[in-house]
């Protein structure tokens, strides 16, 4: 399968934006703010505003690459300064905790890891952090034990967010398919080597993402469990209606942009479909089958709505011959003249099903 591409992790030292549009299917945007107990990376105090004027992105991060040459607590005190700075705290904000192997001093455990964390969460009486590292991680000097310092946390932490680093996207138990799963990953780095127009990078590429638990992300994000919705409030669509069949033939039905052409949706194109109305009710989420067929190579379709909220995605291989399909849950854009959800086909050409199941008011 192919992760999803929904979003990057950048450095100013690193990175730079050209002007170019992001890519709309990204949902998810973080950027360095600090290292150590100082300041390295200058360029997130033009960039912060910025990821805030680009709506598509539900969430944005902030990152703090950790060091053990100072103490947790300067380090911590350091991290809310710069969320001062920032204004750290709307909805969709994220402070992403960088802890990993800084060459030339020892690994920073995590005993000292948990202490950063405690500190921020006591200071501002809420908890929006999520800690990037990998099982990777040896075990440092500057504690007793033997053991890896990445599974002492984890075993002392089960509960708290987890951003998973992961080069290997073979579904292996050692892929990171297999360890996003054992390690209750809300989010997945899987390539440090992506690459768009809007992101120049010094290093042949940049961090892309795989959203795995949107809830999760939702909770450190301060926003509302919107999905989870009562059964009064969901209207089902009895027969399922068919909004889209792009496959030539006489129940050929095309997407907004394309209504009329019998032909695959392109890569890389964006669509939208119109959502209707169900029993005279109009939906603030739609329950959508997406199938995907005939796909000339492997890729994936990604959906959202007004707010880019949990995307959606269907990964297809064109090696199985057989349509694809998934069901799932996708918020409805109702801002413009039609309620309608967006999406993208990624990496390959395809033809696109979707069925509507149910609206959510």
């Amino acid at each position: 399968m192919i992760p999803n591409h929904d979003g990057p992790d950048i450095a100013g030292s690193y990175q730079t934006l050209t002007g170019h549009a992001i890519d709309p299917s990204w949902t998810l945007f973080s950027h360095k703010a600090a290292e150590g107990q100082r300041t390295h990376d200058r360029a997130w105090r033009v960039r912060w505003p910025w990821m805030r004027e680009q709506t598509q992105l539900r969430y944005r991060g902030l990152y703090h690459w950790l060091r053990s040459d100072s103490t947790p607590k300067a380090q911590a005190d350091h991290a809310l300064q710069i969320m001062t700075i920032a204004e750290f705290g709307a909805p969709g904000d994220i402070w992403q905790v960088d802890w990993e192997v800084t060459p030339g001093i020892p690994l920073i455990t995590s005993t000292q890891v948990g202490e950063y964390c405690d500190r921020i969460r006591q200071v501002r009486g809420d908890d929006r952090l999520i800690v990037y590292s990998s099982d990777w991680l040896p075990d440092s000097v500057l504690d007793v034990d033997t053991r890896r310092e990445f599974f002492e946390w984890r075993d002392e932490n089960p509960n708290d967010a987890y951003w998973h680093a992961n080069y290997n996207t073979s579904d292996s138990e050692w892929g990171g398919w297999a360890e996003i799963d054992q390690f209750d990953a809300a989010v997945w780095q899987w390539t440090s080597r992506h690459q768009h127009p809007s992101i120049e990078s010094t290093s042949g590429g940049f961090d892309m993402n795989h959203i795995r638990d949107h809830v999760r992300l939702d909770q450190i994000a301060g926003y509302p469990n919107q999905w989870s919705s009562p059964l009064s409030a969901l209207h089902m669509c009895t027969p399922e209606r068919r909004l889209i069949d792009t496959r030539p033939g006489p129940d050929h039905i095309g997407h907004l942009g394309d209504p009329v052409l019998n032909k695959r949706v392109v890569a890389d194109s964006s669509f939208a479909i119109l959502i209707p109305a169900v029993h005279g009710v109009v939906g603030q989420a739609a329950v959508l089958t997406i199938t995907s067929a005939d796909a000339a190579g492997d890729g994936h379709v990604a959906l959202w709505g007004q707010l880019v909220g949990p995307t959606s995605k269907l990964n297809f291989s064109a090696h199985d011959p057989s349509p694809q399909s998934n069901t799932t849950l996708v918020q409805i854009d109702t801002s413009g003249p039609d309620p309608v959800v967006r999406g993208v086909i990624r990496n390959s050409d395809a033809h696109l099903i979707v069925d509507l199941i149910a609206v959510i008011a």
